[in-house]
């Protein structure tokens, strides 16, 4: 039988038990072709018995948009009877959902999503969680204390109440830097679906690029942008009371505790002295600076 926890998340993901002519099948479903591909490829395999399908369904309002659903439907007893043993009908969460990265990344292919969107005239990253409520608090319980992640809160989905539907999914997402990090470390590196292979790849290079605390690539004011390199690098730059300069420009000083390293004849000189800091340091192209008029 199956021994990979990929493919064990995938299933339990988009999988579910259906009853059938007076037995009880486990059904498998996707829009998502690849993932069942990669379902069936294991199945053959492991010799395990099965039928696909494949439905189309219209979208929207214009008939030539259609939604095409993947359906496996898996007859085989000794099939059902290795997913019951591995507790995908366990009233425990634990048992239900395996704390491994290969299993938590099916999870995500299936009921999660990692996705970049613009806020606030930058580039933000979030990973989302979603399923039934013991589930969801249990993979974010376990993100909080194994990987020492701070995650959203759980909420029940409201996306189709307007039309009378209420769900009974619940989701929560991770939107701190950081913490999509530490999940990336601990999923990749193993079986995946191009599509979150390349979010992934993107993701890292977005934060391997991207300062961490400064996301705005132009300042209006020299001074702002030092202050936001400085931060990434990890050193105070700044003026003091009542330094005003005697040659028509404000010292600005490098400063290690209270005592004042190197002195910049204004910020001008500041950010072009960071900005070499900053490349040479980090390896990052520093961040343009246009003077308002």
């Amino acid at each position: 039988m199956l021994k990979d926890n990929y493919i064990l998340g995938l299933l339990y993901g988009d999988g579910y038990f259906q009853l059938n002519y007076r037995y009880e099948w486990f059904m498998f479903s996707t829009t998502h072709k690849e993932l069942s591909d990669k379902v069936m490829n294991y199945l053959d395999k492991n010799n395990i018995k099965y039928f696909n399908h494949r439905r189309h369904f219209p979208k929207g309002h214009k008939k030539e948009n259609y939604e095409i659903l993947e359906i496996i439907e898996i007859t085989d007893e000794k099939f059902r009877d290795y997913l019951l043993s591995h507790g995908f009908l366990s009233d425990n969460s634990s048992e239900r959902i395996k704390w491994n990265k290969d299993f938590i990344r099916g999870i995500i292919e299936t009921k999660g999503s990692l996705f970049s969107y613009q806020s606030r005239n930058s580039i933000s990253w979030r990973i989302s969680f979603s399923g039934n409520k013991d589930d969801v608090e249990y993979i974010k319980h376990m993100l909080e204390t194994k990987l020492n992640i701070s995650t959203g809160t759980v909420f029940r989905r409201k996306d189709r109440e307007g039309e009378g539907v209420i769900s009974q999914s619940y989701r929560f997402f991770v939107q701190n830097r950081e913490g999509i990090r530490k999940i990336i470390n601990f999923i990749k590196e193993g079986n995946t679906s191009k599509y979150l292979g390349e979010m992934i790849e993107k993701f890292e290079k977005f934060d391997a690029e991207t300062p961490y605390n400064m996301k705005r690539k132009v300042f209006k004011h020299y001074k702002f942008a030092v202050g936001a390199m400085s931060r990434d690098l990890g050193i105070i730059i700044k003026g003091k009371r009542g330094g005003g300069g005697k040659r028509g420009f404000k010292p600005v000083y490098l400063w290690e505790g209270d005592t004042e390293k190197l002195c910049f004849a204004g910020w001008e000189n500041a950010y072009k002295w960071t900005c070499k800091l900053y490349e040479e340091e980090l390896g990052r192209i520093p961040p343009e600076v246009h003077l308002e008029d």
